[in-house]
């Protein structure tokens, strides 16, 4: 194998993913957990994710570091490895490169899996792989039936006494009433890591779940004896109150996870279901998954585009908002390119498909946001090695203090199991396992809420770090949507006049900034407004009909050029609304120019001027 050792500082300078296929994978409850700890093992890889459903593993890794074919062995040997220790026989199979899953496969899988980087460590793949709410619903109920549990037992023990202030009087001895309460919180809440921490050890490997089953345990156990055998302090507020710690980080962690299927899902919506595809003249509707590159497509005004291609034929304008963040629509000519899932504006226009399937943009988006789904922070890599070590150390530890007190002191046996015991259970990092889920699941929501959407778990952790951000959309600091702020009348025509006028002329378009232009009409009081015939729609450019026996053109300087108007009068106007950032609709009657309407893009309330 290649030598992995090397600096860690220039371990993400480049990153690549690469999907395997694992064909017949050995039982994957067991095979999960140490295929993922395995690839981890490598500094050279950022992460790895066995999906359970789909047979695969997702590694994102520096090739720099380690080859694509040192991956896969390393995977084959795994499974061998696997199959001869949980059967004891080796299936022959094989590992080969699986391409990108189609959108609506991803779309079915953001609906149903959510796949927490721990899914497999702690075994709650069981019964709910593939159902993503039904696992967040399953840990939320294991979290409040515990931590219930946990209140009933934390109150009536001393701790309970100290915060209250005066002893809760019980009608049964403490220790049993304690057993009663801890006894189903132990069981229902630690199964997803005592089924994970069998695996694990079954596999001769050590993960958090060994770590938290074996405090857990230890308590419990050595408590539940303490109140049978041979009586003593007891420790049921300690195990249960561990197991509601980490099982309310693991939730939050999956919460969050489903929220970014949701967002995912909401992604693939984008999408139209069909495409109109033209063969001899011909025009038969297809589902857009059977477009292939380089066929012809007609779309229509209103009209998602199916995939991303060229304009071979037709003008128009096509809001891309949904894409690139801004808000005017951008006009669009034989020979410029179009993006699949934005929606066309104006005019008819035929098309050639470009990319089709996954290689279009919005799922390469989507890809991203899966892959961000499934990395994880540097810092959780670190914790996970870490948790492999503090297993035996908290063993040792809590051997150690036994020994001590019961070989130094002179303390006698069952205080030196009470110290021993006690070790081990504050030697578990229920912190460690906590603090992070809740660290990113913050961090995430905050971003969520402010439209920031994390590239992966490495961008989350280095963002504490920003000191300066460089925009390069101004849809990211505005609101998204056009307003007018100016209307400059350069005749006898009032503002309002000549708003009345371009309103009317608009009334009837899609366009966004006509949209707005009605909008800001209907604000100012102006609710009836005029008939237009004879309209037409110049995409691109502005549109052109007759009002009240005139006729009343309104478009960019693009189309006052090609109609050879005079702007002379608004000039001057137009310079300093110009140098202000702001577009410009040019409105003339009759072929001489009567005024300029401003229109800008609000800057968001929250976004912070300088």
């Amino acid at each position: 194998m290649h030598d992995h050792t090397y600096d860690h500082a220039h371990e993400y300078r480049e990153q690549k993913t690469v999907q395997l296929k694992i064909e017949k994978m050995p039982d994957q409850k067991e095979y999960a957990s140490l295929l993922e700890s395995r690839l981890a093992y490598y500094p050279s890889v950022v992460s790895a994710h066995v999906d359970l459903l789909d047979e695969t593993v997702t590694i994102i890794y520096n090739p720099a570091g380690i080859t694509e074919h040192e991956l896969m062995q390393i995977v084959d040997k795994t499974r061998m490895d696997a199959e001869r220790e949980i059967h004891g026989h080796i299936h022959p199979g094989s590992t080969v490169i699986e391409p990108q899953v189609h959108h609506e496969a991803a779309k079915h899988e953001a609906r149903n899996h959510v796949a927490p980087a721990w899914q497999s460590e702690y075994g709650f793949e069981t019964e709910h792989a593939g159902h993503g709410p039904e696992m967040v619903r399953t840990l939320r109920n294991a979290f409040i039936v515990t931590a219930i549990l946990t209140a009933i037992v934390v109150f009536t023990s001393p701790i309970g006494e100290t915060i209250i202030g005066r002893k809760i009087s019980l009608p049964i001895d403490q220790n049993l009433f304690h057993f009663i309460f801890a006894t189903p919180a132990v069981l229902y809440g630690g199964w997803f890591f005592f089924t994970g921490a069998w695996r694990a050890l079954k596999l001769r490997t050590t993960n958090m779940a060994v770590l938290v089953s074996v405090a857990v345990l230890a308590a419990y156990l050595y408590s539940m004896a303490a109140t049978f055998i041979f009586g003593g302090e007891t420790f049921y507020e300690a195990a249960t109150m561990l197991l509601t710690f980490v099982l309310l980080g693991h939730w939050l962690e999956m919460a969050a996870r489903g929220r970014t299927n949701a967002a995912i899902e909401s992604l693939l919506s984008l999408v139209p279901p069909t495409a109109n595809l033209i063969v001899d003249n011909q025009i038969r509707q297809i589902p857009v998954d059977q477009v292939k590159k380089n066929d012809v497509l007609l779309v229509r005004p209103g009209e998602k585009i199916p995939v991303d291609g060229t304009i071979i034929e037709g003008d128009t304008t096509v809001d891309q908002s949904a894409i690139t963040g801004e808000p005017l629509p951008a006009a669009k000519r034989p020979g410029d390119e179009v993006i699949g899932a934005t929606i066309n504006q104006e005019g008819a226009f035929h098309m050639r498909a470009i990319k089709v399937g996954e290689d279009t943009t919005l799922s390469q988006i989507i890809t991203l946001v899966k892959s961000a789904q499934m990395t994880r922070a540097p810092v959780q890599r670190i914790i996970d090695r870490v948790a492999s070590y503090l297993v035996p150390v908290a063993l040792g530890s809590g051997l150690l203090a036994f020994l001590i007190w019961l070989g130094l002191t002179g303390k006698g046996l069952l205080f030196a199991l009470t110290a021993g015991i006690s070790t081990i259970v504050i030697a578990c990092p229920d912190a460690l396992a906590l603090a992070t889920p809740i660290a990113i699941v913050v961090g995430t929501g905050i971003g969520a809420r402010n439209g920031i959407l994390a590239k992966n778990a490495l961008a989350l952790e280095r963002a504490a770090r920003i000191d300066t951000i460089l925009f390069d959309k101004t849809g990211t600091l505005t609101v998204g949507k056009p307003e007018v702020t100016d209307v400059f009348s350069a005749s006898n025509l009032s503002g309002d006049g000549l708003l009345r006028l371009v309103a009317g002329l608009e009334v009837g378009s899609e366009h966004t900034i006509a949209k707005s232009i009605v909008a800001s009409a209907r604000d100012r009081g102006i609710i009836s407004l005029p008939q237009v015939q004879e309209y037409r729609a110049v995409p691109g450019r502005g549109a052109i009909g007759r009002i009240e026996e005139r006729e009343v053109m309104a478009g960019n300087i693009g189309f006052m050029k090609e109609e050879e108007i005079d702007t002379s009068k608004v000039d001057a106007e137009a310079g300093k609304l110009a140098k202000e950032n702001k577009t410009l609709i040019y409105v003339v009657v009759d072929g001489t120019i009567r005024g300029l309407i401003g229109l800008a893009d609000k800057i968001r309330p929250e976004s912070k001027e300088r």
